[in-house]
């Protein structure tokens, strides 16, 4: 992804990636300069709770088109 060297320099903290196809969502975690994956959620999951929102439950029913 292009734009994750851009976030890095800005100090983005996480990045969500999402795949409305696959009907995944991946969170990256930047840690001493590098992404990391450190979390990945899809498939038959309904609520999930992702950083840096972890105390909010997230519907991934609600982000999927149709």
């Amino acid at each position: 992804m292009q734009q994750l060297p851009i976030y890095m320099r800005a100090g983005v903290a996480h990045v969500w990636l999402l795949n409305p196809l696959l009907r995944t969502l991946e969170m990256l975690r930047l840690e001493q300069g590098h992404w990391i994956v450190a979390a990945t959620h899809g498939g038959e999951e309904e609520v999930v709770s992702v950083e840096p929102f972890a105390a909010v439950p997230m519907e991934l029913s609600r982000v999927w088109p149709g």
